[in-house]
C-alpha cells in the first residue's frame, strides 16, 4: 500500500510540474515584449541583425499583434500584422500570413526571452545543376515591457 501511494504521489508531481513549465511559458509571454534584436544567417551568408526590431504582443486567448517597422529609402512604415499563437514548454509557434513559425525557447525569463528556429533552405539550380542546401536560423532577443 505504502509502495502505491509512494508512486501516485510522484506520478501525480510529476504531471504537475511538466504542466506548470507550460503554463509558467504561457504566462510569462503574456503582454507586450519589445523585439531588441532580430537576427537572421544563413550558410554561407553574414548575419544579419536588425536592433529595436518592434514589439509583439501576446494576449491571453491566444491572439497577438506584432508590430514592425520597416524602412525603404528615407521612408519607414510600420507593419501591424494579428497572430495567433500557442505553447509547450520549451517552444512557441506563431501562425501569422498564412504559415506556422515554430521557435525554440533558448532563455525563458521573466523579463528576458530568446527564441531560435533552425531550418534548411533548398535552392533549385537555375542552370539545372544540382540544388544547394543550406542551413538557417533565425532568433530574436525579447525583453518584456
Amino acid at each position: 500500500m505504502k509502495t502505491l501511494f509512494t508512486t501516485t504521489f510522484l506520478l501525480s508531481a510529476l504531471f504537475i510540474m511538466s504542466c506548470t513549465k507550460t503554463t509558467k511559458l504561457a504566462n510569462r509571454l503574456e503582454g507586450t515584449w519589445n523585439i531588441d534584436a532580430h537576427e537572421y544567417s544563413s550558410t554561407g551568408t553574414q548575419t544579419k541583425t536588425d536592433a529595436n526590431a518592434g514589439t509583439f504582443e501576446f494576449k491571453s486567448d491566444g491572439s497577438g499583434v506584432a508590430t514592425t517597422p520597416t524602412a525603404a529609402g528615407n521612408f519607414t512604415n510600420t507593419n501591424v500584422s494579428s497572430f495567433y499563437w500557442t505553447n509547450n514548454s520549451q517552444s512557441v509557434t506563431l501562425y501569422m500570413n498564412g504559415g506556422e513559425e515554430h521557435y525554440k525557447v533558448t532563455t525563458n525569463e521573466k523579463k528576458k526571452q530568446v527564441w531560435e528556429s533552425v531550418y534548411t533552405i533548398t535552392n533549385s539550380s537555375s542552370s539545372g545543376g544540382t540544388p544547394t542546401t543550406n542551413t538557417a536560423i533565425d532568433r530574436y532577443t525579447l525583453s518584456k515591457k
